[in-house]
């Protein structure tokens, strides 16, 4: 061990001559350089989190849920979410649509899978690629041959 690691270890304390050992050691050492989280720095993040430019709407959903199960919001959390989503999501014309009504999490999240999916039909249309349009319609039905 180097200095600093012993400076360090002079800060543990320890229970029934324990400081001997390598298991209660390396478990001091563990909590020592684990980063702590708190609620404030969890939200926070929460708080700044937008959708990417080239991020699938199921993608940032996603990622609202994990990052609130982090977050301590209690009943609260599809109330965050859903207003997360709402400043998060890049579609400008859909944030206003949507500001419109008084949705539920699950209605707001309705709305944008719909809208990425209507906007995704059109630019399958736009291409006048029946070849894209055939694939992207084939890859969300099953197929009815047997």
């Amino acid at each position: 061990m180097g200095p600093e690691a012993e400076g360090i270890v002079k800060s543990f304390t320890f229970n029934d001559g324990n400081e001997q050992k390598f298991a209660p050691m390396l478990a001091k050492f563990d909590n020592y350089f684990t980063p702590r989280t708190t609620t404030v720095h969890e939200r926070a993040i929460f708080n700044c989190m937008p959708e990417g430019s080239s991020e699938a709407a199921e993608s940032f959903i996603r990622r609202l849920y994990e990052q609130a199960g982090n977050c301590n919001f209690g009943d609260a959390k599809d109330g965050y979410i859903r207003d997360r989503l709402l400043v998060g999501i890049t579609d400008k014309d859909l944030r206003i649509e949507i500001q419109r009504k008084t949705f539920t999490l699950e209605q707001y999240i309705a709305e944008v899978r719909q809208s990425e999916s209507v906007k995704g039909n059109v630019a399958c249309m736009q291409s006048r690629s029946r070849k894209t349009c055939r694939s992207r319609i084939s890859k969300r039905q099953p197929s009815t041959s047997s």
